[in-house]
């Protein structure tokens, strides 16, 4: 696994490089399938921008150092922390890292008391609480197989480029005469037989939902088995109460359409859904979202609903460090160019925050002004003139670990090099410095992690390696 499609790919190797890489034919995600970026995947590790040994900043420049030295200062800076009450640390965690990596550092968070949060935090969020809010849990079990199978299929601000084992499986279900509507913020070119597009202006992309939970209950075909999901008493209470009434007008989508766009939805055998991140971005803070998953639930989409957002592990990160409302405040806070919050320390895992933050040298100011920036990540960045502490870490051919798709399916990663230079994994590095400032209990394999965070991290509980 290398992205957050989560393909599955075997790793050809030779005198210690790698040479190589080939798409596992029975893997369930990819099928046998890999596109560019996997099979240009080998140029990674051995890349000329890798870091091979820990940095130290010495006199405005970052120098080499050993491991040992490196690891001391961070722990002599957080060791001056600790005494502090008022003193604030935020570890930001990168898609990049494994779930071992990730719940490493929520561990290191906790027990020193700091937050941590994913750096990734576009429609992700939106995506999860609202899957969350609607069955209880976190994944749609149907998922890859489910889209391949569907007869009719809407997808809501979907770049089918941005997800080429989702894309695939749509051009599958076309190829056996199944129907796309897309719904999305750019007109399109007329419809086709297979294909239509519903433009939805920017402005009212959040009005989308509330509108398909109307029709669905003006079509007073709502089958038993969704009258048992746990949100639909207090949605039908809702839409009884005249709610509907209070809707802005729609002109870009009719009554008499949008009904006529339901009723075949409705007819469909097997309909499924595809919510894209162009959706989950321009809603906000998730309520449409929430109300889109009831929505599609109402019509009987079920579990057939996929959401194509995040990068790399970004699911299995947001699960691993679970993060709260005040972490998640904290990292958009450092990333907004108006922020005000001060940081007495920021570590940022397996990520290029200056890729994230809307102005590189407003965020460059604001890291600057912090006691210790510590920076653990696989190449040379920005970021590094920054950074008080740089510490290397491997990449996938490297890695030992779980990776958690965008479809909820958990992945062994196994690695086939050795590390490059003086690198190491993030949980090793995060244990290190645990180590250094007397927390104890440290698992001491990337096996012993994941069984440490299946105990308390749901859905991880009956996932095996």
């Amino acid at each position: 696994p290398y992205c957050s499609c989560g393909c599955g790919m075997l790793l050809e190797t030779r005198g210690g490089r790698l040479t190589g890489t080939h798409p596992d034919v029975h893997h369930p995600a990819s099928r046998g399938s890999l596109c560019m970026r996997g099979w240009n995947a080998a140029m990674a590790p051995g890349h000329r921008d890798r870091i091979p040994a820990p940095l130290v900043r010495e006199q405005g420049g970052l120098v080499p150092a050993s491991a040992a030295r490196a690891v001391g200062a961070v722990a002599d800076a957080m060791r001056r922390l600790r005494g502090r009450a008022d003193a604030s640390v935020l570890f930001c965690v990168g898609p990049a890292c494994t779930n071992e990596d990730a719940y490493a550092v929520r561990k290191l968070a906790r027990e020193s008391g700091a937050r941590a949060c994913p750096t990734d935090l576009i429609g992700l969020p939106a995506a999860r609480r609202a899957i969350r809010g609607v069955f209880g849990r976190s994944y749609l079990p149907g998922g890859l197989d489910a889209l391949a199978a569907a007869d009719l299929i809407w997808a809501f601000g979907a770049d089918p480029g941005a997800c080429p084992q989702a894309a695939s499986r749509m051009s599958e279900a076309m190829r056996q005469g199944a129907a796309v509507v897309h719904f999305d913020l750019f007109a399109a070119a007329g419809d086709d037989a297979h294909r239509t597009h519903v433009f939805i202006p920017p402005d009212r992309f959040a009005l989308l939902p509330p509108l398909l939970q109307k029709a669905a209950f003006e079509s007073d075909r709502i089958p038993d088995a969704v009258r048992a999901v746990p949100t639909f008493a207090a949605l039908a209470d809702f839409w009884r109460h005249g709610r509907g009434s209070a809707l802005p007008e729609h002109p870009w989508l009719p009554d008499a359409r949008l009904q006529e766009l339901v009723s075949a939805f409705l007819d469909a055998r097997n309909p499924a859904a595809v919510i894209g991140e162009r959706f989950l971005s321009a809603a906000g803070a998730g309520e449409a979202t929430l109300q889109l998953v009831q929505a599609l639930v109402l019509l009987s989409a079920g579990e057939r609903i996929v959401c194509m957002t995040g990068e790399a592990n970004s699911w299995g990160t947001w699960d691993a460090v679970g993060p709260g409302k005040g972490d998640t405040d904290a990292m958009l806070d450092l990333l907004d160019p108006a922020g005000t919050g001060k940081f007495d320390a920021v570590f940022v895992i397996g990520d290029d925050l200056m890729r994230r933050g809307a102005l590189k040298l407003r965020l460059a100011e604001r890291l600057s002004e912090n006691g210790l920036v510590v920076l653990i990540d696989s190449f040379h960045s920005e970021m590094e003139a920054c950074a008080h502490v740089v510490l290397p870490s491997v990449t996938f051919a490297e890695r030992d670990g779980t990776l958690t798709s965008m479809f909820g399916l958990v992945q062994r990663w196994r690695p086939a090099l050795a590390p490059f230079g003086e690198s190491a994994s993030a949980c090793a590095g995060i244990s290190r410095i645990a180590g250094q400032l007397g927390i104890e209990g440290w698992p001491g394999s990337e096996a012993a992690w994941f069984a440490e965070m299946r105990s308390g991290t749901p859905p991880y509980g009956t996932a095996a390696l």
